[in-house]
């Protein structure tokens, strides 16, 4: 149970990270930020990462 919890914090964090990235450089663009956009190309990253590293460990029996 702690180790899903810490795992969904750092999913939740890393998808927080890469909105704030494409945030910062929509501004340092000057272009206009496309936040539902930008959520979920952090949400895609994050979620296709830990599935490549989730399958390279083979750790796919705790979930």
């Amino acid at each position: 149970m702690n180790i899903n919890i810490r795992k969904f914090i750092l999913f939740f964090s890393g998808v927080l990270g890469i909105f704030l990235f494409f945030v910062i450089q929509n501004y340092i663009k000057n272009e206009p930020v496309d936040w539902w956009n930008n959520l979920v190309g952090g949400f895609i990253i994050i979620s296709f990462t830990l599935l490549i590293s989730w399958l390279w460990n083979g750790t796919t029996k705790g979930s």
